[in-house]
């Protein structure tokens, strides 16, 4: 069977969509493993923080105050994730649909 490609601006417009559907996609999937990293980084400088130099030495925070900041800033920190792991599979959606459920690779 003989199969033409179709060869014109509507040809063109609609690969051009799709071009942009993509990149969109990849947008969104990197906006939110950016949001997924920010949670953890946030995490870890609030737990791992120091107080402010007295006397010319760093005063580090005591285990329990790690304790309480951790307990505060998780439920924060981790819909912060949540939301990005969302975003990113959302991108990831968008992308799928743009080539027709295509890989990539094909």
């Amino acid at each position: 069977m003989n199969v033409q490609r179709e060869v014109g601006p509507e040809f063109e417009l609609e690969q051009l969509r799709i071009k942009r559907k993509r990149v969109l996609g990849l947008v969104w999937i990197l906006f939110g493993l950016g949001a997924i990293i920010v949670a953890v980084l946030q995490v870890a400088m609030a737990v791992e923080a120091d107080r402010p130099v007295s006397e010319g030495f760093v005063v580090r925070i005591s285990y329990d105050e790690s304790k309480r900041t951790m307990h505060r800033l998780f439920p924060f920190a981790f819909l912060q994730g949540v939301a990005g792991a969302a975003i990113a599979m959302y991108g990831a959606r968008v992308r799928r649909q743009a080539s027709g459920g295509q890989s990539d690779s094909d």
